[in-house]
């Protein structure tokens, strides 16, 4: 098992924020077998207000980034945080893969209780292997910063 560093965003919406952070560690806990190494998720327990203005210190974050086998990212967006995380790992030749959305949400419909209807889990499997994901190199310029 490899262990897998999420990145997802911090800012906005708190409640959805985590929402979508808790999906993630399922997907690479449940769907990907591996270990998910969650830092928005374990930070908030350990500091209520993690997500309420207070950033955890970048050399923590870092710290546990080169501890992982790879660094696994989604969302809508990319934050300044994640890009400073995303840059770190490729300069430490840490695999980095995004995961869409719909890869996302083809994992639930799979894990539902009832496999839910197979024509929509069809569906989404045909629209996530024709999907084209944009590398991370298009979002950041030459000096680390989103374009």
């Amino acid at each position: 098992m490899k262990l897998i560093y999420t990145c997802c965003m911090v800012v906005g919406n708190e409640a959805e924020n985590l929402r979508v952070a808790k999906e993630f560690a399922r997907f690479v806990g449940i769907s990907e077998g591996e270990v998910p190494v969650c830092p928005m998720l374990f930070l908030k327990e350990i500091d209520g207000d993690f997500l309420a203005g207070k950033v955890y210190p970048v050399e923590a974050r870092l710290a546990l980034l080169k501890a992982c086998d790879e660094l696994w990212y989604c969302g809508d967006g990319v934050t300044k945080d994640m890009v400073t995380e995303i840059v770190f790992a490729k300069e430490h030749n840490i695999p980095v893969r995004y995961v869409t959305r719909k890869e996302l949400n083809l994992a639930q419909f799979k894990q539902g209780p009832n496999m839910l209807n197979q024509a929509i889990i069809e569906k989404l499997e045909k629209e996530v292997s024709a999907e084209k994901v944009e590398p991370i190199d298009q979002h950041i310029n030459a000096n680390g910063g989103t374009k």
